[in-house]
């Protein structure tokens, strides 16, 4: 990454083609008087500005590399603003990442370095990247603790009246920052607070930065639509959208959160047509970000590759020029094949650990494709869901309505189980006493049965994903049957699940008080029992059963005395 620096401008452009060419062109101008001057500040900058341009892009992983750089330079030269300023970069990088512990490390020793220098504008930097950790550390349901909220609302008042203190140069914006994110704070504990706050925020960015207004006229919707103003709500995402269109401002990010809440706003407004539209917009707009780094990591590989070969080059040429001075220093042979070895020795020990760092790098490059795989399938999931509940909500036969919501209700059974899945402490294992709950709940909410509370008796128990899967579908259908055939026929409904393992065998008994099924004998050939009522649902919980090798049994019902429907699963872990 040495040479990076040197790479001609336009191959980085190719490279990198979301970077404004002169942008680059200055950055290199300010690397190479460094070098030239020999000046070790003005080189810890060129690595700062490098660091700071690849951060704004999203690519995180070479902005740190920089950041790094400039770190060990700014170290040595002691205590002052620059070097605080980096700390703060690379905790916000740290951040965006999710590594609070790490961020937080880094915006300390900021803090630290600032105080020292006694630098107001470093520490309202500080106050302003820690409340930004400390918004994303805590989610919106944590923000519903008091204790947090005032936490969070002392910082922003801090961060106010560092502002203040700042002047002219540097206070407006960070003044208007400070009330845009006020603004989204109260968004939905007071609304109409937060509109005054966006309010202000937005004068304050109309006289001095046209994304920061927009972005404010974007955040007023969400707290219209919360106070049930709707022609305010789409007033201010029409004006979001025009001042986008009119100052040629090309910000994915920006444009991607104004169409999220004008689907927000649809669906208040139940316009399904509209929110369809943009939700094709957003998921559009998202392929294009996935394609974009995707193309954007291909043409650094391959800018990376030729560095490389340049790099070798240059340590061949090193290498023969060695060798040339070593023999015409000496004449004999022994310290001249003695060199030579050593030499080799030398350069075999460096060729193999840049093997070793580039298969570190590489796995973790692959993690990160996981991951990020792993959440757009989710996504996905979701988005599935949602489809098939518009289009529900849109159809009058009633047959096809419950059709469809079976069919969402399994595909939501799924999204649940893969959000377990790669979510969880454990990679690719799900604990039962976390996802059979909220299966059952969330199909007992689909059918208007929310008020029941069933009965759970779960074991701390944690299966692998395939059988996961089977029996969070199992679940699903068995929840289902009780919604449509028990609950309907009894004035209490009630609804049981119990999961326990005992010597090496999972026992799952799920149990209603509605008046029963009829069943028949059960064939032990297949480990099932077959049910004589030949519906879907019945038919996958057959098939269910037999892909894990388990017996599944309906308990028999009578005219009689009908004391509910019962079914029994059992399979080895």
């Amino acid at each position: 990454m040495l040479l990076l620096a040197f790479v001609p401008l336009k191959a980085q452009e190719l490279a990198y083609p979301k970077i404004p060419p002169d942008r680059l062109a200055f950055i290199q101008g300010v690397l190479k008087e460094a070098l030239s001057t020999k000046d070790s500040a003005k080189l810890a900058e060129a690595w700062y500005l490098y660091g700071k341009t690849f951060a704004g892009i999203g690519d995180y992983k070479t902005a740190q590399g920089y950041f790094f750089k400039s770190l060990r330079i700014q170290e040595r030269m002691g205590e002052s603003f620059e070097l605080g300023r980096v700390y703060l970069r690379m905790g916000g990088i740290e951040s965006i990442q999710g590594h609070f512990h790490e961020a937080l490390g880094y915006t300390q020793k900021a803090k630290k370095v600032f105080e020292h220098v006694k630098s107001d504008r470093g520490l309202l930097s500080y106050y302003q990247e820690v409340t930004v950790i400390y918004e994303s550390r805590w989610n919106e349901d944590s923000l519903a603790n008091p204790l947090r909220f005032d936490s969070l609302l002392h910082m922003y008042k801090k961060v106010e009246s560092l502002a203040r203190r700042v002047g002219a140069k540097q206070g407006p914006l960070a003044l208007a920052l400070v009330n845009l994110s006020l603004g989204n704070l109260y968004l939905k504990k007071n609304p109409s607070l937060s509109i005054q706050y966006t309010n202000t925020a937005l004068r304050q960015y109309e006289d001095h930065n046209e994304t920061g207004a927009i972005l404010a006229l974007a955040s007023q919707a969400p707290a219209y639509i919360h106070l049930a103003q709707y022609p305010r709500a789409l007033q201010a995402l029409t004006k979001a959208s025009r001042l986008y269109g009119e100052r040629n401002i090309n910000d994915m990010d920006l444009q991607m959160s104004i169409n999220r809440n004008y689907i927000q706003y649809f669906q208040a407004v139940h316009d399904w047509e509209n929110a369809f539209l943009f939700l094709k917009k957003l998921n559009i707009q998202e392929k294009e970000k996935i394609i974009a780094d995707r193309n954007g990591a291909l043409a650094r590989l391959a800018l990376e590759y030729d560095t490389e070969k340049k790099e070798k080059q240059l340590r061949d040429q090193r290498h023969e020029i060695t060798l040339r001075d070593v023999n015409l220093r000496t004449q004999q042979r022994f310290t001249w094949t003695l060199g030579a070895l050593l030499v080799t020795a030398m350069v075999a020990g460096v060729v193999y650990f840049r093997l070793y760092r580039k298969n570190q790098k590489t796995s973790q490059w692959n993690g990160e494709l996981l991951k990020e795989q792993n959440h757009r399938v989710k996504n996905n999931l979701q988005i599935i869901s949602s489809l098939l509940n518009m289009q529900s909500k849109r159809l009058i036969d009633n047959a096809a309505k419950k059709a469809i919501e079976e069919t969402r209700l399994r595909v939501e059974s799924m999204a649940i189980l893969h959000r377990k899945l790669y979510d969880g402490e454990k990679f690719g294992e799900i604990n039962l006493i976390d996802f059979i709950p909220q299966i059952v709940e969330g199909v007992l909410k689909s059918y208007g049965y929310d008020h029941v509370r069933p009965e759970f008796r779960i074991a701390d128990v944690t299966l692998a994903a395939d059988k996961a899967v089977r029996l969070g579908l199992i679940v699903n259908e068995l929840s289902t049957n009780a919604c449509k055939y028990a609950f309907p026929f009894t004035n209490s409904p009630h609804l049981s699940v119990m999961c326990n393992t005992s010597k090496g065998k999972l026992e799952l008994i799920l149990s209603d008080n509605g008046p029963g099924i009829q069943t028949s004998v059960s064939e032990h050939s297949t480990k099932t029992t077959k049910v004589k009522k030949n519906t879907l649902g019945l038919s996958l919980i057959q098939a269910q059963v037999a892909q894990l090798n388990g017996i599944g049994e309906f308990s028999p019902g009578n005219s009689v005395d009908t004391t509910g429907a019962k079914f029994n699963l059992e399979f080895k872990l």
